[in-house]
């Protein structure tokens, strides 16, 4: 029988991956949302804290990117 702890942090590495892997294919909310939930799953990884970080920033930075293109198709 597995603890609760071991199905945590096994939960939380898997969640992990696939926002790892969503990252990879540029895939920023998916990424979040499993970052988020290995947050939840084991709340002190500091490497997840970090990936979630660096996803939320690339977002952002995507959508002022967006911003600035629609503002510049507009004034063609």
């Amino acid at each position: 029988m597995t603890s609760k702890v071991n199905d945590k942090e096994n939960s939380s590495k898997v969640y992990h991956n696939l926002g790892n892997s969503y990252l990879l294919q540029n895939k920023l909310d998916e990424s979040i949302s499993s970052y988020k939930s290995a947050l939840r799953n084991n709340p002190k990884d500091i490497e997840t804290k970090y990936n979630l970080a660096y996803a939320q920033a690339m977002k952002k930075k995507q959508e002022q990117q967006q911003k600035q293109d629609n503002k510049n198709g507009n004034k063609k």
